[in-house]
């Protein structure tokens, strides 16, 4: 599990470094898609990923803790969750 700060810290390597978009890349080697920013940002903290092609699972298996509340801005990632058992958590 990673902290919300390493994988935000993640994310802004990987926009610093300015990918072209290409299916299936996370960052690496100056590409990357939707989800792959994602991916790499949990790769980059130290992170890995084991779950299915999509966000949901990253927000309820690879963060510590998603009450970090850093400022947001335009172009901010953001995740909607669900805790286990509640309403909306089977999406």
């Amino acid at each position: 599990m990673i902290p919300v700060g390493a994988f935000l810290s993640g994310v802004k390597a990987i926009m610093d470094s300015r990918p072209t978009y290409e299916l299936g890349q996370d960052g690496r080697a100056g590409k990357c898609d939707c989800i792959g920013l994602i991916i790499g940002a949990i790769r980059r903290a130290g992170g890995e990923w084991r779950g299915t092609h999509g966000s949901n699972w990253a927000a309820r298996n690879a963060m510590v803790s998603l009450t970090e509340h850093p400022r947001l801005e335009p172009g901010a990632v953001m995740y909607k969750a669900h805790d286990p058992g509640g309403q909306g958590y089977a999406l």
